[in-house]
């Protein structure tokens, strides 16, 4: 390897350490405004055990009726 190539090759490695820092800090302003108003982040979670109650609810039985399922048990 020739020292221009290598050169070029410690570039575009610190290129690219340049970006994961800003993408990290990034990632790290938006964790911070999560953690500051967490308001949006409990509406989602409060939705998805919502949603998730209901696909596991007996009620569900609509599409259980349309894809049966045969359990089997394994020891």
């Amino acid at each position: 390897m020739n020292e221009d190539a290598a050169r070029e090759t410690v570039e575009h490695l610190q290129n690219a350490a340049v970006e994961m820092i800003r993408a990290t800090r990034a990632f790290l302003d938006l964790l911070e405004e999560l953690v500051e108003d967490a308001g949006p982040l409990v509406g989602l979670a409060a939705q998805m055990a919502a949603k998730g109650r209901a696909a596991a609810s007996p009620q569900h039985s609509d599409e259980a009726s349309a894809t049966p399922v045969q359990h089997i048990r394994v020891s």
